[in-house]
């Protein structure tokens, strides 16, 4: 009997520690394959941190392009074993390749971190996840072809699925286009290869336009085929547009804009004019500034084409203007960069040394001098050394608030784009008019005549706006950009709504 319970327990033990094992596998393979649906459902059940919020972050930008950094300053993140690391340093890689400025630089680094820790783990999936990350960087910068090829034949080496099998073709295929002298007769060979993959993944949207984006690609650049890449754009449009994860946004964004680019090429301007202009009016590129380039410069060389010459100027311009904004924001995130390194209470300590030193200066000085012969002479010299000090204390105090000023110069620089309500929605600044409270509710009004009603403090979401943002009464702030008229109790708006102003708020105004 006694065996028979000993039996049992270790049998439990084996289960449980195989759950665990299968619980962090299940949620890494369904996010490999971009089966979202069911991780929130697998996830109350999980309890292991910190690769649970590691999971929950993955998971969140992949449905819904939520970039949040919360898990970079976690304090769950500062011991982790193996597998933590090698999902913190992917998905931290991942952040650093996603956000609007992008940092390809410290993308690489982490994921090759990521790569290092998964081969001294010796797992599979893991390695795989992490090379197929190193391979995106490629992807983008077309770095030097000798390393690309390495990482290229390091991922034949661990083809495991039909997944890893596709990313292989995948990269390869870009390898080929990019470096190989011996495109054309391998063309034919990689475009079989990712028609091949059609059937396998004709039900999965994501992957399928995929293979048609990188076909149409294929005929698009080298074969000039513009019927077959027509083709191979529109399915993969089609695809990306029944697709729920986040990607595809941007994968049907770009495939859209291969489109417009095969009709200017067959000369079909009105076609390539009115897919440009319908970009632009896309929610997500609102901060994407080199796209934005992107289509200002087509649409200028579209113009040009057709001898519009005012319009070819004009977006000629926007262009230029374009880039200015993005010289700014790549400033304004490197100096928000410079502040947050910027340890002030690092330099609090330096001025306190400092400090110390000139007292340690006297006491040394006391005790050189002999008291009773020079009495005098000791007066004078303590009375220069407190001027001394006097002086050198009030200058450090200066510098301290200088410092303290420019810091908050900086960070007056940086301002948020957007801000995300309680119900998860995103409104962007530019776009909200006003809010108004009501009782523990906040009712939010913005420029498209929408409205959000979600409960909330003013004096919170007051905290999270701009200065541009002003209060005016006890129960309304209001963005003054859109302010048209300032009347004796109350402000109208652009959109002619009318907004209280109380006494006590008016000397704003």
């Amino acid at each position: 009997m006694i065996k028979f319970i000993t039996v049992l327990f270790f049998l439990g033990c084996f289960q449980l520690s195989a759950q665990e094992k299968i619980d962090h596998l299940l949620f890494i393979k369904k996010l490999k394959t971009y089966e979202l649906d069911s991780i929130p459902y697998y996830l109350e059940s999980y309890d292991e941190e910190p690769k649970k919020s590691l999971i929950m972050y993955e998971y969140n930008y992949q449905k819904y392009g939520d970039l949040s950094t919360d898990f970079l300053d976690n304090e769950k993140f500062e011991d982790l074993d193996l597998i933590d690391s090698i999902l913190f340093h992917n998905y931290l890689g991942d952040y650093y390749a996603r956000k609007p400025i992008k940092e390809y630089d410290k993308s690489f680094s982490n994921h090759l971190k990521a790569l290092k820790f998964s081969k001294s783990f010796k797992d599979t999936l893991l390695i795989n996840e992490s090379l197929r990350r190193v391979m995106s960087y490629f992807i983008i910068n077309n770095a030097d072809s000798l390393v690309f090829k390495k990482y290229l034949m390091e991922m034949k080496n661990y083809v495991k699925d039909s997944t890893d099998r596709f990313w292989q073709i995948y990269y390869n295929a870009h390898y080929t286009s990019s470096f190989d002298k011996r495109l054309k007769k391998k063309l034919d060979s990689v475009e079989n290869q990712l028609e091949g993959f059609k059937d396998v993944y004709k039900k999965h949207p994501y992957f399928y336009g995929l293979i048609n984006q990188r076909i149409g690609i294929f005929h698009g650049l080298h074969s000039e085929n513009n019927i077959k890449a027509r083709k191979a754009f529109e399915e993969a449009s089609k695809a990306y547009e029944d697709s729920s994860n986040f990607y595809s946004y941007s994968r049907k964004f770009r495939t859209d804009m291969s489109l417009a680019i095969t009709d200017y090429k067959e000369q079909k301007y009105d076609n390539a004019v009115r897919e440009f202009h319908k970009a632009l009016k896309n929610k997500h590129i609102k901060n994407e500034f080199r796209i934005k380039m992107f289509v200002y410069d087509w649409l200028s060389k579209i113009y040009d084409e057709t001898q519009v010459i005012d319009s070819s100027n004009y977006y000629l311009k926007l262009k230029d203007i374009t880039k200015d904004s993005l010289a700014q924001y790549e400033l304004a995130s490197k100096i928000y960069e410079i502040d947050k390194a910027f340890d002030t209470e690092e330099q609090v300590q330096k001025n306190e040394q400092l400090t110390q030193q000139n007292m340690d200066l006297k006491t040394r000085f006391y005790s050189l001098i002999p008291l009773l012969s020079i009495l005098l002479l000791l007066a004078l010299v303590f009375f220069y050394f407190y001027r001394r000090y006097k002086k050198r204390s009030e200058e450090l105090s200066e510098e301290k608030s200088e410092t303290i000023k420019k810091i908050d110069e900086l960070k007056n620089i940086i301002i948020k784009n957007h801000i995300v309500l309680k119900d998860k929605t995103k409104v962007y600044i530019a776009d909200l008019m006003y809010i108004k409270s009501d009782d523990h509710y906040l009712n939010i009004f913005t420029s498209d005549a929408k409205s959000h009603f979600v409960r909330g403090k003013l004096k919170q979401i007051k905290e999270e706006l701009p200065p541009n943002f002003i209060q005016c009464h006890r129960s309304y702030v209001v963005n003054a950009n859109f302010i048209k008229q300032v009347n004796k109790d109350s402000l109208t708006l652009i959109s002619k709504d009318s907004i209280p102003l109380s006494r006590s708020y008016k000397d704003k105004f």
